[in-house]
């Protein structure tokens, strides 16, 4: 069991690599790699440790530190994270209405979390669409240079579930896999829960229930899932970098106090 473990950290670790790689491509590769594989491993952390994107922010007030520029950075961001979730949308939300359409509740939900995605995220929509064909018109050829990566990272995503799914000794082919992956991943990214949190697990379940996993078997897989990739992303980014995330947490979770306004000392005149 332990040699599976460790083969799947290789898997996510290959993985952390040749997103960054996409990063780099996309960002004209303005600057050497292993910059943008440090700040993107910090990035990924902290999109887990703090309000998702909060990750993508630091990102690119990073790389200004390099010349260049927010917008190009932020646009960079969003045709990465298109490139990389959406292959899984389509396909989650094709799988998923094919199930729906022998579960009537389930098309509701599905509706339900579209429409919800629409509404929540209308704003991010409008911003994320700018940016991303506003960069799409300008890099074409760099798009097309990354996508044997993109798809390189779908093999290895599903790899990953596989050697999962092995650990757990679930009788499942590799269409299987895909199939339910997908449609998770699908649920939790179009849900108005940061990261998904809660919606992936529970449509993981359900799905596994499905194929004839137990409850308590599909619960643990499921929150298994979640810890294996949380706790990799947050040990790579603080082994990136150390000094940022910590900083950026101390933004966040603890306000200095002034001094002038501390217990004990008089602020009157």
């Amino acid at each position: 069991m332990y040699i599976q473990y460790f083969f799947i950290a290789v898997i996510l670790a290959v993985s952390a690599l040749v997103s960054s790689l996409i990063f780099w491509i996309l960002l004209k590769r303005k600057i050497h790699f292993l910059p943008v594989l440090k700040l993107f491993c910090v990035s990924a952390s902290l999109n887990r440790l703090l309000v998702t994107g909060s990750g993508y922010a630091v990102l690119s007030w990073r790389l200004k530190l390099y010349g260049i520029s927010i917008h190009t950075s932020l646009a960079v961001s969003a045709v990465s994270e298109l490139l990389s979730i959406a292959p899984w949308l389509i396909l989650g939300i094709y799988c998923g209405s094919s199930v729906a359409v022998h579960i009537p509740w389930a098309m509701v939900v599905l509706s339900v979390l579209i429409v919800l995605f629409l509404i929540l995220k209308l704003k991010h929509i409008r911003d994320f669409a700018g940016k991303v064909f506003g960069y799409i018109r300008e890099a074409k050829i760099r798009i097309i240079i990354s996508l044997p990566f993109v798809i390189i990272n779908i093999v290895l995503v599903s790899v990953y579930y596989l050697l999962l799914v092995h650990v757990f000794l679930f009788d499942f082919n590799l269409l299987q896999i895909i199939r339910i992956v997908a449609i998770s991943i699908a649920a939790g990214y179009l849900s108005p829960v940061p990261s998904g949190i809660g919606i992936k697990e529970g449509s993981l379940i359900y799905l596994l229930m499905r194929e004839g996993v137990g409850f308590q078997n599909a619960c643990v897989f499921a929150l298994t899932d979640r810890l294996i990739v949380t706790i990799f992303y947050i040990a790579a980014g603080f082994i990136a970098g150390t000094d940022i995330i910590i900083g950026e947490l101390k933004k966040k979770y603890f306000k200095q106090r002034d001094p002038d306004c501390s217990p004990g000392r008089s602020t009157d005149g």
